[in-house]
Order: C-alpha cells, then structure tokens, then sequence
C-alpha cells in the first residue's frame, strides 16, 4: 500500500480512523461505503486498545491507538509474516493456520480501511462550502485553491 503525496507525514492513527469511519457509517451523504467487516476490525482493534492499551497491527507490531499507521509499518508486518513462515514454515495445526489466515485477512481489510480513509479526507479536502452552513468555508485544499486561483470571488 502507497500513502497517498498529500498524506505522507500525516497518516491517521487508529482513533482518527475508528472516528473517521463510525461518523461515515452514521452519514448519510459520503461517498465511501463502508464495510461491516471493517468496522467489525476497527472495533476488534479499539476493544483491545481499551482492554490494553495497545494493539497488534496484523497480528505482528505492538502499536498505540495514537501512533500513525503508516506503509511503512505495513510492510514491515508483511516482512514479519514472510520472515516466520520462511522461519517456521507450515503451520503446526489448523488452529495455527486459522490463526495466521485470519491476521493476513486483518491486514488486507486495514489496507482497504486506509485506502477510504484517504479517499475520503481527499473529498473533505477538496469541498467547496456548503451554503446551508453557516460560516463554512469548504475543505482545506480548497480553501488554497481560492486563495491562489480567487475561485468563487
């Protein structure tokens, strides 16, 4: 998974995501759908950070609720499970073999996770104002883009 240039040094942590996602779930006007498989994860993650105070990325990294999760972590919990299955090599029994199924699947669904989130922020980013709202002045990005370009003066 690549960070998208706009977000490289800003990548959400897992309670601006777990955040970001129960508040799209709720919306009714987003253009990201949001999977019950995802939410179920961010859950699993934040159940475990509140038991905790910490988390497994993919089974494999001890991280924070508030460290960033970044492509470069993710990579290195794919090195990690390339590293024990060259190391250890088949699994013992299926309940291992679930086990290391299971933490390769969390992996996938925290790619697809961030690669809305991105999506999302980008949408946000780029919003022009909502004239029903009082005082809204549209996305970030696109508040630069009025500033250099004078869009809407």
């Amino acid at each position: 998974m690549q960070t998208p240039e706009e977000f490289i040094g800003k990548e959400p942590t897992l309670t601006e995501v777990s955040i970001c996602f129960h508040k799209l779930q709720k919306s009714e006007n987003t253009p990201i759908e949001i999977e019950s498989n995802e939410l179920a994860l961010l859950n699993k993650y934040m159940k475990t950070v509140i038991k905790y105070g910490k988390y497994y990325l993919g089974g494999q990294i001890e991280m924070s609720p508030d460290w960033p999760i970044t492509s470069k972590r993710i990579d290195q919990v794919k090195k990690e499970n390339s590293r024990r299955s060259y190391e250890y090599g088949e699994p013992y029994n299926t309940l291992e073999a679930k086990s290391i199924a299971e933490k390769k699947k969390d992996l996938e669904i925290i790619e697809k996770i961030l690669e809305k989130y991105y999506e999302n922020e980008l949408h946000e980013s780029y919003r022009p104002p909502n004239p029903l709202i009082k005082g809204d002045e549209g996305g970030e990005l696109y508040q630069r883009l009025v500033e250099m370009t004078k869009i809407g003066r």
